[in-house]
């Protein structure tokens, strides 16, 4: 799970070998470009079908004919046309592809791509898809370094959507950015999407002058969330005229693999927040060794975290391991023929039948790793949103110390990169003597069974 979203400068993956996916575009040598925004259209005329791309880069675009472009930027020219004739009047799906290098430096308010500014185009365009935001990324955080969607969709006066992940990659805040991009698309209808402007959402929703100057004006968007749907609080409501972003709830699956699963745990999840699985589940004469993504039980993690934004019905799998015996190694107890994790603010010793508590305040990690004296449990240490145990035993030959009363707990630190907890993608560093440390607690090195 990630925070933050990486350029790559990839034009796209070279295949000759074999035939492209439905989500590529083919070039004529017969190499692949992934697809990153998709529209569409009804009764597009077949003379004077353009766009502009305002931004250096390489793009493909495949205009739904048989025909794909590549149209190659060597510099940010300012409302630089793509024009394409068709044979005739018709139903049309244009794909583009590609990434941008470089936008307009001495004009920032001169849209990366625009929709708006060909009759043809405007009238016609009906549907949009995927994310202009891996078309064209934030590139720095200096001036000319943030595309601008100014205007994009402007009068689109027949598109009905919004999309998933539309803008999710834009984290900060540069003026006039989102200036009139859906103004007047009279038909478009729906909520906001949470994902829409999530980056922004996760950086703290930070604000400028005009960010959202006219961009829902004049549409048909909802100004309230209805069942079985929920309102998702952006901090961008007030700049909205009214419109909102709602939550959608989605199924979650669990493939148990012979086990039982424990009480209580969630069979829905909603894209507006991250949803995250840590229970324990059961099956005699095994050892419970994590939540998987995948079938093959390959990507597993005691703690399974469905990260925010996610927008499919998900499936997780239960991986056990079968225990030799009744032999119960320590940070385990025995209950019903299962080696059963003692859970947090617990610790059992090997092979024991029992598990025993933390004193009062204290608490361990509770995925069986190392609880298994009492010397295991400790306090919680935040850092942020994360958090990262302390314990009374010293693991690692350099430590993070925490004096609490007269007592001194200890976290671990390594040289390596460790994350601080084993849900989260996190790391704190420190710097000793010129030597740069990973703090971490036994969930963050990978899980290993008894």
């Amino acid at each position: 799970m990630r925070t933050g979203y990486a350029v790559a400068l990839l034009f796209g993956a070279i295949n000759t070998a074999n035939a492209c996916t439905a989500d590529q575009i083919t070039l004529s040598d017969n190499s692949c470009v992934d697809v990153k925004f998709t529209l569409e259209f009804q009764g597009l005329n077949k003379n004077n079908n353009s766009f502009q791309i305002s931004a250096a880069g390489v793009f493909y675009v495949d205009w739904g004919d048989g025909n794909v472009e590549v149209v190659n930027r060597t510099n940010d020219t300012t409302n630089a046309s793509v024009t394409h004739t068709y044979a005739s009047k018709g139903d049309r799906t244009i794909r583009i592809g590609g990434v941008a290098t470089a936008y307009n430096s001495s004009n920032t308010n001169i849209a990366a791509i625009n929709f708006s500014t060909s009759t043809n185009i405007k009238k016609a365009l009906v549907r949009i898809s995927g994310s202009l935001t891996d078309l064209f990324p934030e590139l720095g955080t200096n001036p000319g370094q943030y595309p601008s969607f100014r205007n994009t969709f402007n009068g689109c006066n027949k598109l009905t959507n919004i999309p998933e992940n539309i803008f999710r990659g834009i984290q900060h805040a540069p003026k006039d950015i989102f200036d009139s991009t859906f103004y007047a698309c009279s038909q478009l209808s729906g909520f906001i999407p949470p994902s829409a402007f999530g980056g922004l959402i996760q950086n703290g929703s930070p604000y400028v002058n005009n960010l959202f100057h006219y961009t829902f004006n004049s549409t048909g968007l909802d100004t309230t969330c209805s069942s079985p749907h929920r309102l998702y609080t952006t901090g961008y409501e007030s700049y909205w005229n009214s419109k909102v972003s709602c939550g959608t709830q989605y199924a979650l699956t669990y493939v148990m693999n012979g086990g039982t699963n424990y009480a209580g745990a969630p069979t829905t999840f909603w894209d507006d927040e991250a949803t995250t699985i840590n229970g324990i589940p059961t099956k005699a004469d095994n050892v419970f060794s994590g939540w998987c993504s995948d079938a093959g039980l390959t990507d597993c993690a005691m703690s399974y975290t469905i990260p925010i934004y996610t927008t499919t019905p998900q499936t997780i799998y239960a991986k056990f391991t079968p225990i030799s015996g009744t032999m119960c190694s320590g940070g385990y107890y025995r209950n019903n023929g299962s080696c059963v994790p003692v859970g947090a603010g617990y610790w059992s010793a090997y092979n024991s039948d029992t598990r025993t508590q933390c004193p009062a305040g204290t608490t361990t990690i509770g995925y069986g790793v190392g609880a298994d004296q009492a010397t295991d449990c400790g306090y919680e240490l935040h850092i942020g949103a994360n958090t990262i145990y302390l314990r009374q035993d010293r693991q690692t030959t350099r430590t993070l110390n925490v004096q609490i009363g007269n007592t001194i707990y200890y976290a671990n630190m390594s040289t390596a990169n460790i994350k601080m907890s084993d849900n989260v993608d996190n790391y704190l560093k420190v710097n000793v003597g010129g030597t740069v440390y990973s703090v971490y607690d036994d969930s963050g090195e990978e899980y290993t069974n008894p």
